[in-house]
């Protein structure tokens, strides 16, 4: 009898005798393919082939120029399928203690923290739309970081306009960029 054996990436054939069973079958699977009988599961017709299926392959509705499909056994057994676990989840899950949340602040303090975010950590920015404070934008923006750094730099020349107008003609002359020139100012004092 020559059977069709599908499965494990390959398709291959096995000769047997007419009166074979299925033992001798997974015997002759492991001389070709190397799998242990223990871990094969043999499907024929949506039926899988059991060893303790009686009789021989005939018996068993196989025949000449069959196909069967080759699996492997997954280890363990039907757990997470199974109803025996129904309603367990309270003790499946892990016991976490507590933690002591931090008490948010109040009053005057709430007030200071307040304070503190918006107008002294603040950054300085220059005239035009205003951002949100979850705006990435600003961040990765190059043509902004160039123009807040150029609007700093005219703050600090309206606060000492005398002693750096000198300085930042000096600058310009000496640099092409605006971190240059910021470098070039704030160094040079």
């Amino acid at each position: 009898m020559l059977l069709f054996i599908r499965g494990l990436g390959k398709n291959f054939s096995v000769t047997l005798n007419d009166d074979a069973n299925i033992t001798d079958l997974m015997k002759k699977i492991e001389d070709v393919e190397n799998v242990n009988p223990q871990l094969q599961s043999l499907i024929f017709q949506g039926h899988i082939l059991h060893e303790s299926l009686e009789g021989n392959l005939y018996d068993n509705g196989v025949r000449h120029l069959s196909t069967i499909d080759l699996c492997l056994r997954l280890c363990g057994g039907k757990v997470h399928g199974s109803l025996a676990r129904a309603g367990k989840v309270r003790g499946q899950t892990p016991k976490v203690e507590k933690k002591e949340k931090k008490k948010q602040k109040t009053g005057r303090a709430k007030r200071r923290m307040q304070y503190t975010r918006r107008f002294i950590n603040a950054v300085s920015f220059p005239p035009g739309r205003r951002r949100g404070p979850n705006s990435n934008q600003a961040k990765y923006d190059e043509d902004y970081v160039v123009r807040v750094r150029r609007y700093e730099l005219l703050r600090c020349i309206a606060r000492n306009c005398s002693a750096l107008v000198t300085a930042m003609n000096l600058a310009f002359s000496y640099c092409s960029n605006v971190s240059d020139v910021s470098n070039f100012v704030f160094t040079e004092e």
